[in-house]
């Protein structure tokens, strides 16, 4: 009867499913962009570390220039992924976007 309980589970895996809990801390959206109502993103190279840890941040492109990459790298330096999908030594590029929300900046229009 037991091994009935686990034929779920194993399928799950064999269907190339991961159990992992993953953990994607968001950004903090900086201040000073938020008093100068500004959007934009940074894209990074992240390393993978032991069970899912980010062992390095290299931003390779942001708009405007600076301004999120600080925030953008905080958060993702704190994220736990699968480590069946993303093993020790991979690389993972990852952009994030930062969109100032229109109750903030009523009058920012779309570019």
């Amino acid at each position: 009867m037991r091994t009935l309980k686990l034929l779920p589970v194993l399928f799950l895996v064999l269907a190339g499913v991961s159990l992992a809990e993953e953990t994607r801390t968001p950004p903090v959206y900086p201040r000073d962009a938020i008093i100068q109502c500004l959007s934009g993103y940074v894209t990074m190279e992240l390393t993978f570390g032991d069970g899912g840890a980010i062992e390095s941040v290299v931003v390779i492109e942001s708009s405007p220039k600076g301004v999120f990459d600080e925030a953008a790298v905080q958060a993702v330096r704190q994220w736990r992924l699968d480590p069946a999908i993303h093993p020790k030594g991979s690389k993972y590029n990852q952009s994030l976007n930062f969109e100032i929300p229109k109750n903030v900046c009523p009058n920012k229009s779309k570019a």
